[in-house]
């Protein structure tokens, strides 16, 4: 229950005449009273309030202005309506069941709006309430509760960003070691983690498709699938080069090195989503397939295969899951290519090497991850690794969303840090 809902009016015996009355928690331990807490103390938690309140508005404003909501909830009950038709299953089960789909999607977007709107009135009324009486306790509650309030409304606007075609779709994730020898391969497995404890923490699916084991250390190259509904959305603006700079536990010496992993990031869509782009036909000889056996004992489509993909027991099941990697990455290519028709300003992965970095992450010497194309960066380096990725997304999505920025010069000064 947050601070919002959970406050109740009592009487305060000990601050009598000079306090007045005093808010506190229905449970747990009292607030102090107003009169024990510093002036500068309630004019910094107002301050912030204040910002925090602005920027929700703000969003909340923009998501309003996004669509005819209206109009939406006039297409709900159209769509609600249709349903109602028993016939629908018998004549068209596949209709129907877009149908319910595209509904299930418009429900969701309104009753978000509502709950929004619900906990931005609230919130309005309780900061009223917290002006009046002056109160750094209910004021610090309510800090803490927008800062919940803004950080759900920017996720929902930066999603509702996602019209792309493929946006909906899941998404594998590649990687592969650059300049930097052990230290990349190591930067490889240490990437191919961050990414899936993003995926977990998302609620997503994921699964390791391929690693390719260093010669001393770490990953050559890792492939992870990631499955859920805007997986690829989300993390389409990571492709492009990772930099890692720390003291190697694999120098003797105990030198700073910096290494380099490529990330490109491809859409899962469906056969059927493929209708209107360009059809992905791979003709059975330009294929190589290479397929070992592990040793051991298994009788036929059951032996653990060292293929390409090696998630699967079965021969067929591996050989399908490459296939998928390789109609999307030619999908990918396709979309791409189009996207260069569209705009001059398009990110491309580059080398993975010096000076085409999107993103760095500095161990030594000093802890910093800092985005080159937003400028965003945090001195929480542990969190970012163990998967806290979330804000440098949104960042990249918003600028994308504006425009962006040329990020040539930001990437320049990367390199001195």
């Amino acid at each position: 229950m947050t601070a919002l809902t959970r406050l109740v009016w009592v009487t305060a015996t000990a601050c009598r005449g000079a306090c007045g009355p005093v808010i506190r928690r229905a449970a747990g331990p009292a607030a102090a009273p107003r009169c024990a807490r510093s002036a500068d103390d309630s004019s910094l938690l107002a301050s912030s309030l204040a910002e925090l309140a602005q920027a929700a508005s703000k969003l909340l404003g923009s998501i309003q202005a996004q669509k005819d909501w209206s109009a939406v909830e006039k297409e709900a009950a159209e769509l609600r309506k249709k349903l109602e038709d028993e016939e629908l299953w018998t004549r068209d089960a596949q209709a129907a069941i877009e149908i319910q789909k595209r509904l299930a999607k418009l429900e969701g977007d309104l009753e978000k709006l509502k709950n929004f709107t619900e906990r931005w009135d609230e919130a309005r009324s309780m900061m009223d309430l917290a002006k009046e009486e002056n109160d750094a306790s209910l004021i610090a509650d309510l800090v803490s509760d927008m800062e919940e309030l803004e950080a759900d409304l920017r996720s929902y606007f930066v999603r509702s960003l996602m019209t792309g075609a493929d946006d909906q779709y899941g998404c594998f994730i590649e990687l592969r070691a650059g300049a930097g020898g052990v230290e990349s391969c190591d930067w490889v497995s240490m990437l191919s983690r961050m990414y899936q404890r993003w995926a977990q923490m998302q609620g997503f699916d994921v699964k390791v498709v391929e690693e390719v084991h260093g010669e001393v250390a770490g990953l050559k190259s890792a492939t992870i699938q990631v499955s859920g509904d805007y997986a690829y959305g989300w993390s389409k603006t990571e492709s492009g080069t990772h930099r890692f700079v720390r003291i190697s536990p694999f120098s003797s010496v105990g030198k700073r090195h910096t290494s380099f992993v490529s990330v490109q990031v491809v859409s899962v869509a469906p056969e059927s989503s493929i209708s209107n782009a360009k059809q992905i036909e791979i003709s059975p000889n330009d294929l190589k397939v290479e397929v070992m056996r592990s040793q051991g004992a298994g009788g036929q489509h059951v032996n653990k295969t060292e293929s390409a993909c090696q998630t699967e027991r079965s021969q067929i099941q591996n050989r399908a899951t490459a296939m998928q990697l390789l109609r999307a990455k030619l999908f990918q290519r396709e979309l791409d290519e189009q996207a260069r028709l569209k705009s001059d300003h398009y990110a491309s992965i580059g080398d993975a090497g010096w000076g085409s970095q999107i993103r760095s992450y500095v161990l030594h010497p000093y802890h910093m991850v800092k985005d080159s194309r937003t400028g965003r960066q945090t001195n929480n380096v542990d969190a970012v690794l163990d998967g806290e990725i979330q804000e440098f997304m949104e960042a990249a999505l918003l600028q994308a969303h504006q425009g962006g920025a040329n990020g040539s010069a930001q990437r320049s000064n990367d390199d001195d840090f």
